[in-house]
């Protein structure tokens, strides 16, 4: 298995986990063979895309795919870039910011013996409902509040708009 870790160095395993994915100064991609680390296969790559003006998290998530990633491991990762890294099946875990990579792994190899509650793992697959009438399957928004605050708001500019364009 191949982890690819947001990291804010060269360090490889000792490195530290970044707080943000698609603007990490560098990736470490760590292979696993069964739950074993297999240090000599570790490898770290600079981040090209880091300093882009925009959509530095979706070119990330391009570049974890076509570094062959199961799992992308960093403290946060915006929506679009998630959502590029799930249609590619690679799965998101997020909430290790400021730790080592090596207990980083760890903890999604084996998060019964090493999560605590100051670190939880946050594994973020997408959550969907089945719809009874044709087994549609809709994404659940996860953020409601934010979601309504951004409809209201388009809401607003087409009736705007509208009003302007009638008078």
């Amino acid at each position: 298995m191949n982890i690819l870790v947001a990291t804010k160095g060269k360090k490889g395993l000792e490195d530290t986990v970044s707080s943000v994915f698609g603007r990490a100064k560098t990736f470490t991609m760590v292979s696993l063979k069964g739950s074993e680390v297999q240090e000599s296969q570790t490898k770290v790559y600079d981040n090209k895309y880091s300093n882009d003006p925009s959509n530095a998290g979706i070119k990330a998530a391009q570049f974890a795919s076509s570094k062959n990633a199961e799992v992308v491991v960093a403290g946060s990762i915006k929506e679009n870039a998630r959502r590029v890294l799930e249609n590619k099946g690679i799965e998101v875990v997020e909430g290790h910011s400021e730790e080592r990579v090596e207990d980083a792994v760890q903890d999604y190899v084996k998060p019964k013996e090493k999560a605590t509650t100051k670190n939880k793992i946050k594994k973020s697959k997408e959550e969907t409902k089945t719809s009874a009438s044709a087994s549609v399957k809709t994404p659940v928004m996860k953020n409601s509040a934010k979601t309504v605050g951004m409809i209201i708001a388009v809401v607003i500019i087409v009736a705007t708009l509208a009003y302007y364009l009638m008078y």
